[in-house]
């Protein structure tokens, strides 16, 4: 999925990935300190190809992606380290 993770004004984090096909959802979780426990963020709609985290913290953070249809990918995973 080619998964980045960019840092944005205003402490926020930017997640963009690219899809084989632009019809699937894609499904978004993270989690902290490198905890093996992740929680869904955001659930977006096909065609979309990045996503806001508009409430990060300052800690590390492991976001992970993947993109839904009938069926799931594998998850993508990229970490943030403050």
């Amino acid at each position: 999925t080619n998964l980045r993770l960019t840092a944005q004004q205003g402490n926020k984090r930017r997640l963009d990935w690219m899809l084989a096909d632009l019809r699937n959802t894609s499904i978004i979780e993270q989690s902290f300190e490198y905890s093996t426990v992740f929680k869904r963020v955001a659930s977006v709609a096909p065609g979309i190809l990045s996503w806001i985290d508009s409430k990060p913290r300052q800690k590390v953070t492991t976001y992970r992606i993947k993109d839904c249809k009938e069926s799931c990918s594998a998850w993508s995973e990229v970490t943030y380290l403050p």
